[in-house]
């Protein structure tokens, strides 16, 4: 939409009008801009001289000559960062990880802050510990006082530890400071620090909890699931006594006719086809005398869930092995796919051949690498890459179309600087700045680009402005150089900034009274310092630059011959 002005005689895009910056000669598209109204899918400024992109609003960059683009931005379930700009949610706060990029939310703010019902406040009012649920550095009630500290200052070993109550399905430790699991007594593993959940006199007295059987000699519970599935569990031995198996019903598996075994019912009647992923180490992957693969058991199998029996029924296989361009029954059933239908999460090929999972429909190939089947990635006749097909497909998953080809290809390789799609739309540079990185992926500085966040500060540029070892964010340190490394790198004793930068002006890090002080910070003996041998002493080689360096370096070594 175009609107003309007529002191100046010209017209200017809507957009661009009372956005802050002048268009026109007389500068008209920047008058009465006070209590203007912003075009569709713009967002005026508080102070009224200004329309910004809706996008624009809350995305952490003032874009208002106001700032009020960035103001109020968090819900109610949100906390806003000091240093404006950032929201986090609640559950985030004083939770021992910085969120905010001031580090806020870890620091002024958790010294007011009151812990949640289910929380537990450490006593440096650095973290809470929740009682619940495991959630990033938070401890359910289990860990309170169970020997192992979580809070930064200790706290959590020391409140009340003598006279810890439980929390439900736990019990305290002989010592009175510990609670455990009471699944955990009696396991053949000591969880107690003082090792009282598995003192012989506790357990022979013990009562295994539901689902677990006790040995024969009293002295440990396994799970139930463990007994006589080929592998030894108990010390004596007993969950494998072959009397004890003649016995025992097998619940909710599979019991070997000669009663030896009890096996996992997808392995039966699977012809063998699932040995090679049937671990024996967790138990028996068929029966000694083949009673699993019997024809008089297999004909009245009943094959368990997302199995597909074949026509034959001697056979089950999983369901997405149905039309995969393989055979897998000994009869080769499953791939006369006319008549049989693909499962959800495939799609049937023109020709009525195979099934190919969705995901590879439209990909160009893009994810043929994830395909565990040679033949079961792409259709024999291409239709799955159909250019009629692929204009109204539907890309699955995290996924991403790219614009001319109509092609899929994995979202995380969306504006990483490398053009995947043919004409190169998933690298277009007006779509990039829009375009919000996924996890774990952040922007780099220009905008323009995503990279992975575990290559921050590793001294390879993965930005084509390099600020990704230019970053200045909470756990970061900034050489002198404007590069970065980890804050657990500074003052170390080992040089990780290009510079140098990192190991200079290192107070308290370490006191060299009577010794020479390295250049890196560590301290040898004076009389290493160019020595004779010319041996580096130090790590970096500063006890022997005085051989070829200034004179206050000759000086220094003359009177410490």
């Amino acid at each position: 939409m175009l609107i003309c002005c007529c002191t100046a005689g010209s017209c200017v895009q809507s957009a661009n009008v009372c956005d802050g910056k002048s268009h026109l000669p007389d500068g008209s598209d920047e008058l009465n801009c006070n209590g203007g109204n912003c075009t569709e899918g713009y967002w005026q400024c508080t102070d009224s001289m200004r329309c910004i992109l809706e996008t624009g609003v809350c995305d952490g960059n003032e874009d208002c000559h106001d700032a009020s683009d960035e103001q109020q931005c968090c819900s109610t379930d949100e906390w806003n960062c000091v240093g404006g700009n950032q929201c986090v949610p609640n559950t985030m706060l004083c939770d021992g990880s910085a969120d905010c990029n001031d580090g806020s939310d870890e620091e002024l703010i958790c010294q007011e802050w009151n812990c949640t019902t289910d929380q537990w406040k450490c006593s440096d009012n650095r973290r809470c510990v929740n009682n619940s649920e495991v959630c990033d550095v938070c401890i359910p009630t289990g860990w309170l006082c169970d020997g192992k500290e979580d809070c930064r200052d200790g706290s959590d070993e020391l409140f009340n530890c003598e006279r810890v109550t439980c929390p439900e399905a736990h019990r305290v430790c002989a010592d009175k400071k510990q609670c455990i699991n009471i699944n955990w007594i009696c396991d053949g593993d000591f969880d107690c620090v003082d090792g009282s959940d598995e003192d012989t006199r506790v357990c022979l007295e013990w009562n295994c909890t539901e689902a677990f059987w006790k040995c024969a000699d009293n002295t440990k519970c396994i799970w139930a699931g463990f007994l006589c599935n080929g592998v030894v569990d108990c010390d004596d031995e007993s969950d494998e006594d072959e009397l004890v198996c003649e016995e025992w019903e097998c619940p909710g598996k599979f019991k070997c006719a000669d009663k030896k075994y009890c096996i996992y019912t997808p392995l039966v009647c699977d012809g063998g086809i699932l040995d090679p992923y049937c671990n024996p180490m967790s138990g028996a992957c068929s029966c000694q005398d083949d009673s699993d693969e019997s024809r008089e058991i297999c004909d009245k199998w009943n094959c368990t869930e997302n199995f597909w029996k074949c026509a034959n029924h001697s056979q089950c296989i999983p369901v997405g092995w149905l039309c995969d361009g393989d055979a897998d029954c000994n009869d080769g059933s499953d791939e006369q796919c006319e008549n049989t239908n693909c499962a959800v999460h495939q799609w049937r090929c023109a020709d009525n051949k195979k099934c190919i999972n969705k995901l590879f429909v439209c990909d160009d190939g893009h994810f043929d690498v994830l395909c565990a089947l040679e033949s079961g990635c792409q259709c024999e006749d291409g239709s799955d890459e159909d250019e009629l097909l692929c204009q109204e497909w539907t890309c699955r998953g995290r996924t991403w179309k790219c614009a001319a080809d109509n092609k899929c290809m994995i979202d995380l390789a969306v504006c990483d600087g490398e053009p995947d799609c043919s004409d190169g739309s998933n690298e277009d540079a007006a779509f990039c700045e829009q375009w919000t990185c996924t996890s774990p992926f952040a922007k780099c500085a220009d905008n323009k680009q995503c990279f992975p966040l575990n290559s921050v500060c590793d001294s390879v540029f993965d930005c084509k402005d390099g600020s990704d070892e230019q970053v200045h964010t909470v756990g970061f340190w900034s050489c002198s150089d404007d590069t970065c490394i980890r804050e657990a790198d500074v003052c170390d004793g080992q040089h990780d900034c290009r510079d140098g930068s990192d190991e200079e002006n290192c107070p308290g890090w370490k006191s060299c009274d009577g010794l020479w002080k390295c250049e890196d910070g560590n301290c040898i003996p004076a009389t290493l310092v160019c020595d004779e041998q010319n041996i580096w002493n130090c790590a970096d080689g500063s006890d022997e630059k005085c051989k070829s360096q200034v004179v206050e370096w000759n000086a220094f070594c003359a009177a410490n011959k």
